[in-house]
């Protein structure tokens, strides 16, 4: 067996001790040794002159007599002719001291992925020299270990048939506790939990198949907020010319119907004026769940955790999100299925949405500041499902009925009494004249909450 072959399995003491004894204790030429072991004379010198450096006594009288070791000799004695490692010490391209420590730093609170962890550092505004391979680097030296979470019998099935499916065709609508003890650091918890001035929960909409995403706050949890606020997304983008049938999925949780199909009707009702509709999924076992509930996670590591230090008032937390929804539906690369690392606005133009940039350009809102402006918004359209639901024989046989259907509503009464006593229209002169005046509210509104 030649000298690399006893390298390669871990024997380097165990040949430079054979070595050292042809040559002192037998008497063997160097030349022989080389040619027994196929290796250099220049080696068998080096492995000599360390001996003779720093050999003990000892061990030179048991090299000298001829005496077999131990392992425990060979620990004791033979030590120094253990080859120091090549391994270099550094690089001019890995991550410096500073780096590096933040690096340690942000792995310690988050526990997350190289390239999450970069992505982070970045959205963060510090190192942006930052590469990948730096990470990778420092997570390899320091061996930092994340967590596969695997199915049983590692299956990995589509929550949807994303070729059958269209941009706008399907949204995740959920609600989301940003206090939370179990994924935040105790002191971010703390002021989440108890500062007055930031809200509690954040309400998502996320489309399926291009993972772009409106979000509001509100300090209540009421199911008028969510209403107001899926109506307010649902004018915004028929606004913006799209014009498909929406389907929107959801739990049943309180913030929703509370698993009331009578709740779910009245919905529908007002939704339908919007061409879409609601349903409910179990949350305890319809896996469609999981693609809003992994954004969550997202927003804890990218969002709340980097930057929940500096949230402490209402102006800076909404700051913050907005900057922060805007990076993720325009910036952030997705690897979930078919977004084929692209970002949400990327993943619109690809499917030929022309008013990609309008329809994300959508204000991140507190819902308990604009409770009033959103109410008006959404009493328009229960004015619609009023209208629609009304026989209109009804309407033209006692106009009492119509009085009623106008002054039903608070924002219409001064502006129905004088229409209806004022002015000699017809009932359809009439109707349309609200209408048109409740449209152009709808226009004024979007001016004024999502700054248009």
């Amino acid at each position: 067996m030649n000298y690399k072959t006893y390298l390669k399995n871990k024997e380097e003491i165990t040949i430079k001790l054979r070595i050292l004894k042809h040559r002192i204790a037998d008497k063997e030429s160097i030349k022989d040794i080389a040619y027994r072991y196929s290796m250099h004379r220049n080696t068998i010198r080096n492995i000599i002159n360390i001996y003779e450096k720093k050999a003990s006594v000892e061990l030179k009288n048991m090299i000298n007599s001829k005496t077999s070791f131990t392992s425990h000799n060979i620990e004791k004695l033979c030590f120094f002719l253990k080859s120091k490692s090549r391994k270099p010490l550094s690089h001019s391209k890995q991550a410096n001291n500073t780096e590096e420590k933040q690096i340690v730093d942000w792995y310690e609170k988050t526990k997350v992925w190289p390239k999450r962890l970069r992505n982070n550092l970045k959205q963060r505004g510090d190192l942006w020299n930052l590469t990948l391979a730096k990470v990778r680097w420092v997570y390899k030296r320091k061996w930092f270990k994340i967590r596969k979470v695997r199915t049983c019998n590692w299956e990995s099935r589509s929550l949807y048939n994303y070729e059958e499916i269209w941009a706008f065709d399907d949204w995740h609508y959920d609600t989301k506790v940003l206090a939370d003890a179990k994924s935040l650091p105790p002191h971010i918890y703390e002021n989440l939990k108890h500062n007055k001035h930031l809200p509690l929960y954040e309400r998502n909409i996320m489309f399926v198949w291009c993972r772009a995403r409106f979000t509001a706050y509100s300090r209540w949890k009421s199911s008028t907020f969510w209403l107001q606020f899926l109506v307010l997304v649902l004018s915004h983008l028929r606004y913006c010319w799209i014009k498909w049938k929406i389907n929107m999925h959801t739990d049943w949780w309180a913030e929703f119907f509370s698993n009331s199909e009578k709740k779910q009707w009245e919905w529908n009702n007002v939704l339908k004026e919007l061409d879409s509709d609601i349903d409910c999924y179990n949350p305890n076992w319809d896996i469609r769940k999981n693609l809003i509930e992994r954004s969550h996670r997202s927003d804890d590591e990218e969002f709340l955790i980097p930057f929940g230090d500096i949230i402490t008032t209402k102006n800076k937390f909404m700051s913050e999100a907005q900057k922060y929804n805007d990076y993720r539906n325009k910036f952030r690369v997705h690897s979930w299925k078919g977004m084929k690392n692209m970002t949400p606005k990327q993943k619109l133009i690809d499917l030929w949405v022309h008013q990609a940039d309008k329809i994300l350009d959508f204000k991140v809102l507190y819902l308990d500041s604009h409770f009033n402006q959103l109410q008006r918004h959404l009493e328009y359209f229960y004015f619609q499902r009023d209208l629609n639901s009304t026989p209109l024989d009804k309407l033209k046989i006692d106009r009492k009925i119509s009085i009623d259907l106008v002054t039903k509503y608070y924002h219409l009464k001064d502006y129905a009494q004088n229409v209806l006593t004022y002015y000699l229209f017809t009932l359809k002169k009439t109707i349309f004249i609200i209408v048109f005046w409740l449209y152009i509210q709808i226009i004024f509104l979007n001016l004024m909450v999502l700054g248009w």
